[in-house]
Formats: structure tokens, sequence, C-alpha cells
């Protein structure tokens, strides 16, 4: 994992997890990914969001428009997707295959937490963030937010004597 002096670390190792998952569950290659200046924010239908906590601590975040929770649910349950209880469990579940995947990333040992729908991402300035476009007008985005420092570590907050 590289974190120092790149602006979003573990970028390109997000992009490999979420083309990995996208071809198991959808069968598919995934969608074309946005410029990293574009708006990184689908108009989200829901988040679904998992704590990592352990020797690194942060939040894995999978969020995405109503066409792409439609698309999620269809793949996973085999129906038409518009059901919206099936839509919230297909997100939960392919963000807990993307967590899954990226905590095995990060530095350890960190333990997972159980994925709970949001209403969207809280994007920091510290954040990974990949966005996605469908050609079915779908749009999707991977957040990972650390909450005290990508390397694991705190960063120090009090001002030098």
């Amino acid at each position: 994992m590289t974190i120092s002096g790149d602006s979003q670390p573990m970028r390109a190792e997000l992009q490999e997890i979420v083309e990995l998952v996208w071809a198991t569950v959808l069968g598919d290659e995934v969608p074309p990914m946005e410029s990293v200046e574009a708006d990184g924010a689908p108009e989200s239908c829901h988040a679904a969001e998992l704590e990592i906590r352990g020797a690194w601590n942060g939040v894995f975040t999978l969020e995405g428009d109503c066409a792409f929770a439609e698309r999620l649910a269809a793949a996973l349950f085999g129906t038409a997707g518009s059901d919206a209880a099936e839509q919230l469990e297909a997100l939960c579940e392919v963000a807990n295959m993307l967590a899954g995947n990226a905590k095995a990333l990060l530095p350890g040992p960190s333990v997972l937490g159980l994925p709970e729908v949001r209403e969207g991402a809280e994007v920091s300035s510290s954040s990974t963030r990949l966005t996605y476009s469908g050609s079915l007008g779908d749009r999707f985005a991977v957040t990972l937010t650390p909450t005290a420092g990508w390397g694991g570590v705190a960063a120090e907050t009090g001002s030098a004597s």
C-alpha cells in the first residue's frame, strides 16, 4: 500500500477490487470511472457503510443511484430489482464484499463492522473516492476514509511548544 505523497492512497488497489467484484457479481466489465475532478456524488438512493477498526481505522462506503441499486438487486437475486428491501440488501452485500477485500490490504489486524444503510457518504480531503458511470445511466461511488491517518496513527493536533 502506498500512503506517503499520494493524494489518494489505495486508488489503484480499490479500482482493482471494484473490477474483480463487478465481474464476479454482475458478470460484466466495470463501467468507466469518472475523472478525479468530476463531481463524485451520484444522486444517491442510499449508501452502505462499514467501519474498519484495528491497526487501521476508517470507513468504507458504497453509494449509488436508484438505477445502480436496481441493477445490483437484479444481479444478486435474479429479479427485476424493483423491491426496495432487495435493493438495500444487495447494496449492503456488495459493500461488504468490497470492504472485505479493501481491509485485507490495510494494516492489520483489523475487523470489519456490519454494513449500515446511510443517506450518503461523508467525503473528506483524506478520502480515496472512485466514481463510476454505467452504460444504463447508473452511477456509483466507493469511498475509503481513514479516521486516524492512512498509516493507522492519528495525526498530531496540538501546537508545538
